[in-house]
């Protein structure tokens, strides 16, 4: 596809297989630091881990637990949150990670495409973002700490970001 053919398909590009489903990833994305076996504590909570977060990221569901949603910001890993929680759901001695797997979908992605963008790269703390050359750029997952600053910022909607297994301890 030549450059011309790109910006005549791009609205559409940026429409298709994108399903508000899966752009809504409420309830799913666990809080760093968090410790499941003591979720049940949360339940109880006034939502304090909430209400001090400074990127309003942390949610919570009807029934109290919390969870982050990435619409407008990421994670600092300032660990507010932890000092926040009253019951010991959040730990301090777990690492700065959020358990997600990010990943670029080379379909919506503009570089991908031969369009010029560094979005995701700009603003990853963690240099985790690899451009092959000039375009196709990759997510390495030994380096990404899933703070979601690349998913909001990315123009083209084309960072993934799927849930994985919190690893406790």
């Amino acid at each position: 596809m030549n450059r011309r053919e790109f910006f005549k398909r791009l609205p559409n590009m940026l429409l298709e297989n994108v399903k508000e489903e899966e752009k809504d990833l409420r309830g799913v994305i666990k809080l760093p630091y968090f410790l499941d076996e003591k979720s049940y504590q949360c339940r109880e909570c006034e939502g304090f881990c909430q209400n001090v977060c400074e990127e309003k990221i942390i949610q919570r569901t009807e029934e109290g637990f919390p969870y982050i949603q990435f619409k407008t910001s990421g994670c600092t890993f300032c660990r507010e949150c932890i000092k926040a929680c009253k019951y010991g759901v959040l730990q301090e001695n777990t690492e700065d990670k959020i358990f997600v797997s990010v990943s670029i979908v080379p379909e919506r992605c503009f570089a991908w495409n031969k369009t010029i963008c560094f979005s995701c790269s700009d603003v990853c703390l963690d240099a985790a973002v690899e451009f092959k050359g000039l375009f196709n750029p990759e997510i390495l997952s030994y380096k990404c700490s899933g703070c979601g600053f690349c998913y909001v910022k990315c123009p083209a909607s084309a960072i993934e970001l799927k849930p994985l297994e919190v690893k406790n301890g």
